[in-house]
């Protein structure tokens, strides 16, 4: 952004926009940071249709820098996953990245066969123990949104520690504040998040 900012001659601008990001990315690092290594949830990053992000991705540096979880994979990138991997894995918690469209926790719980067939995995610790959350179509990348992502991640993973952040009014805050949209495209910005594919 800095680069972009030089590029385009507008480094104010760029400069507000990473101060206004990483007052998001320190919130969720300070009320996680002192988390005992033994107390953070083994989290599997479930990326739709049927991928596993391994540690060698962004999104597990997010995971286990900022928002303090553990990634339950130790290596590796993009995995390809089934139901039966997911079983033996049985993760603490689960957050399902909207890469090829976007399932939300409830259709997971209700054991839907959205991607993968749910209704095989009600035994998995994630689930049994309601730890599953969803990011949209680009929360989960390296965005502008990105931060909105976190919040869902960390309030997934430590509820008690976000219980005054409503990560769904952190959304609508960003889309007004930074893209200036007036409610309609905060309405239509928001349903392009939850961009559902075409298997469902």
């Amino acid at each position: 952004m800095e680069i972009l900012g030089k590029i385009f001659n507008r480094e104010k601008e760029a400069e507000d926009l990473i101060n206004y990001l990483n007052r998001y990315v320190e919130l969720i690092r300070n009320r996680t940071k002192d988390i005992p290594e033994d107390k953070r949830p083994r989290v599997l990053l479930y990326a739709t249709p049927d991928y596993m992000l391994g540690a060698q991705t962004i999104q597990s540096y997010f995971l286990e820098d900022i928002v303090h979880g553990k990634n339950v994979l130790e290596s590796g990138r993009w995995i390809k996953t089934s139901p039966e991997e997911i079983l033996r894995l049985n993760p603490d918690a689960i957050i399902a990245l909207g890469h090829e469209g976007y399932i939300s926790p409830e259709e997971i719980y209700a054991g839907k066969n959205i991607f993968l067939n749910w209704k095989l995995l009600q035994n998995v610790k994630a689930i049994k123990e309601r730890k599953v959350g969803s990011l949209g179509i680009t929360e989960w990348r390296a965005t502008v949104e990105f931060p909105i992502g976190l919040l869902r991640e960390a309030k997934t993973l430590y509820p008690e520690r976000f219980t005054d952040i409503d990560p769904d009014k952190e959304e609508v805050k960003l889309y007004r504040e930074l893209y200036r949209l007036d409610k309609e495209g905060v309405k239509e910005a928001v349903k392009a998040q939850r961009y559902r594919g075409e298997t469902h």
